[in-house]
């Protein structure tokens, strides 16, 4: 994986797993990806302020797609923490929650500093 690169991988459940973290900095490439082995069928990212793009992305699994969306950190966000949200369905059996769906939060880190070449 590329040094200038993280990865939001998002759960069945809607958990968040950041790789290698929630650091980020400006220029950075912030991907949110569906888990493709235990992944929703749909997830809707609403990005943090810290993103070049703020709009509202729906994912999609195969075949509807895609799969991912990437984004930019904007070159002039100030160093802070950024919240975003990821609405994913509810999990299926529950006839009163099947049209529903779940909020999980989701926090970047911005700052300033590059990670250090190893």
């Amino acid at each position: 994986m590329g040094d200038n690169l993280v990865k939001v991988t998002i759960k069945a459940s809607g958990d968040l797993e950041y790789d290698p973290g929630n650091t980020v900095w400006h220029g950075c490439t912030v991907r949110f990806v569906l888990d493709p082995d235990a992944g929703p069928p749909t997830a809707t990212v609403n990005p943090p302020d810290c993103l070049v793009d703020k709009k509202p992305v729906t994912l999609r699994m195969p075949p509807e797609g895609p799969t991912q969306y990437d984004d930019l950190v904007d070159a002039v966000a100030p160093s802070n923490t950024y919240a975003f949200t990821v609405e994913v369905p509810t999990p299926q059996g529950n006839p009163r929650l099947e049209s529903r769906s779940e909020t999980k939060n989701g926090n970047l880190e911005v700052t300033t500093d590059p990670p250090e070449e190893d």
